[in-house]
């Protein structure tokens, strides 16, 4: 094993043992850099951390569904004097100028023994004097006179600065914000869909036959070599699965959590932490706190990918927006139209093959890749999208356009249950129930959206 990776795997478990609190995620989370995420309801959020074993400050930007937006710190803190005192006061101090918070109208702080998790107002104003700040130092001021501080180094507090700037339509997929300096081909995907009509252990068993069964040139076979071992848990609708062919050191490994969310089902699949040339997957429960580190490269995350939007084809169906993309531009947008249907979408009157896709829904393509794009539009079933198109001579043409929807029938599904029972071997599924927390896997929480829906 790496010097690198057990140091990497040292620093996680003392995390985890100090702060109980810690929230999950489906991603590595580095400090100083802004990360989205997009909620089943379309609530974005945006978020930037430092974090220490005793003292972890988020501050958020979230975008409910009508645009309008709001700020927040997130704190989680270590400290013995919240055994004997009551709550702190909590001051923000930039560029030498205090600034008393306020808890976040509608939440309560939660403190247990020496941990404090806490919510906190940032107006406007201040978000503005933190945009112009150099330094920003947190303080918890309590009754006894005693303090606990945190002050954010420049190289952390620059991501901190940036949060005023970005706006909803910085956000592409989960994790960190894009930029034009990456390589879209070799960022890392976090699958997560809504799946309307369907049941979590319909998705379940979809997904557990997409990653065994092969059915080549027509034949459906399972697959022995690379097949992955199925557990249970505690939680019927969150399953693990553990691929049975090694990867590297370590072994690909994928938890999936399904919930129940209006009239389908919200799926998360938490896959990987960023770790030099690979990635690496942190999985953590309240019974063993850390269970170890599973090497997973950069091309499963898309395959991954793949898979959940697959399953949402077969037990949902197709959404249809009158065209093509050309798959031979899919690593990178803007994308270059293959077909156009103008007979069934006369909005479309006017775009022509070769013309190209800039945006969705005012969210530049630039930076999407094709699997961006098929998630972008499958998540926007609701409703209708806006797109824009840049013509061959130069000009930009908005399309509105309300998608026609082609059902997955009834009556064509494959009953994925009942070949897992028949052809399944019994031994690739785990019977003996692993139990886990919510701390383990990453689904919906409060800390991205507190004064909003979520799912319980």
């Amino acid at each position: 094993m790496k010097i690198s990776r057990i140091v990497i795997i040292l620093q996680v478990c003392m995390i985890l043992l100090l702060n109980p609190q810690a929230q999950a995620s489906p991603f590595y989370v580095e400090d100083g850099k802004i990360f989205g995420h997009k909620g089943p309801d379309s609530t974005i959020s945006f978020f930037v951390q430092d974090a220490a074993p005793n003292w972890k400050t988020q501050i958020h930007k979230v975008f409910s569904t009508d645009s309008k937006y709001y700020y927040f710190l997130y704190v989680d803190v270590i400290d013995r004097n919240f055994e004997t005192n009551p709550l702190p006061n909590m001051v923000m101090t930039l560029n030498g100028q205090n600034i008393p918070l306020k808890l976040l109208e509608g939440t309560k702080p939660v403190i247990e023994k020496k941990n404090l998790s806490a919510y906190y107002e940032l107006p406007e104003e201040v978000i503005q004097t933190l945009a112009k700040a150099d330094t920003m130092v947190l303080t918890l001021q309590f009754d006894n006179a005693k303090v606990a501080t945190r002050k954010t180094i420049p190289s952390k507090f620059a991501g901190f600065k940036q949060i005023a700037v970005v706006d909803k339509s910085s956000y592409i997929r989960e994790g960190q914000l894009l930029d034009q300096n990456q390589n879209i081909e070799k960022t890392i995907f976090h699958p997560q869909i809504f799946i309307p009509n369907a049941t979590p252990e319909e998705v379940i068993d979809a997904l557990i036959y997409e990653t065994n069964f092969s059915t080549y040139k027509g034949k459906e076979e399972f697959d022995y070599s690379s097949g992955y071992f199925v557990y249970h848990t505690s939680d019927p609708q969150v399953v693990q699965l553990l691929c049975r062919e090694g990867l590297s050191s370590g072994y690909d490994f994928v938890t999936i959590a399904c919930r129940p969310y209006n009239n389908g089902v919200w799926v998360t699949l938490s896959l990987m932490a960023d770790a030099s040339d690979g990635y690496t997957f942190y999985e953590q429960t309240k019974s063993s706190s850390f269970v170890g580190t599973m090497g997973y490269w950069r091309s499963n995350s898309r395959l991954w990918a793949m898979k959940l939007h697959s399953v949402y084809g077969k037990l949902y169906g197709k959404i249809d927006y009158g065209f093509i993309c050309d798959p031979q531009n899919s690593e990178k947008g803007p994308f270059k139209i293959k077909s156009v249907d103008v007979n069934m979408f006369p909005q479309l009157d006017g775009v022509k093959v070769g013309d190209i896709l800039t945006s969705i829904d005012n969210v530049s393509t630039t930076l999407m890749c094709s699997l961006d794009q098929e998630y972008w539009l499958d998540n926007g079933i609701g409703g209708p999208r806006t797109f824009t198109f840049r013509t061959a001579a130069g000009e930009e043409k908005k399309v509105t356009i309300t998608p026609q929807f082609r059902s997955s029938k009834l009556e064509e599904r494959k009953d994925y249950k009942k070949v897992l029972a028949e052809k399944m071997p019994k031994w690739f599924i785990k019977k003996e129930t692993k139990v886990v927390s919510q701390d383990g896997y990453f689904l919906e929480s409060d800390i991205y959206n507190p004064l909003g829906r979520n799912l319980k």
